[in-house]
């Protein structure tokens, strides 16, 4: 039986969101692939607590201003923060 990688379980929004999956993970670093080319970054607390304040201000928006935001963030590569709302 082969056992599963460390990402093998994660949620499709944790597919997006390496940083906060190392972070809760207690991982040193943030690895993903950008553009189909690996890359590694120290994991920085604060750069979930960003994560998460973005995404909670995304979801105080009105449907109107989300809207918006939407379209601004389409085709950015961004958009794929939100993807879990």
């Amino acid at each position: 039986m082969q056992e599963d990688g460390p990402d093998d379980n994660l949620t499709p929004l944790a597919q997006f969101d390496p940083t906060s999956v190392a972070l809760a993970q207690d991982r040193p670093e943030v690895s993903a692939a950008v553009e189909g080319h690996p890359w590694v970054q120290q994991a920085f607390p604060t750069q979930g607590k960003c994560l998460t304040w973005l995404r909670q201000d995304d979801l105080a928006l009105q449907a109107a201003a989300r809207a918006r935001v939407d379209r601004t963030l389409a085709g950015t590569g961004c958009e794929c923060l939100f993807a879990g709302r």
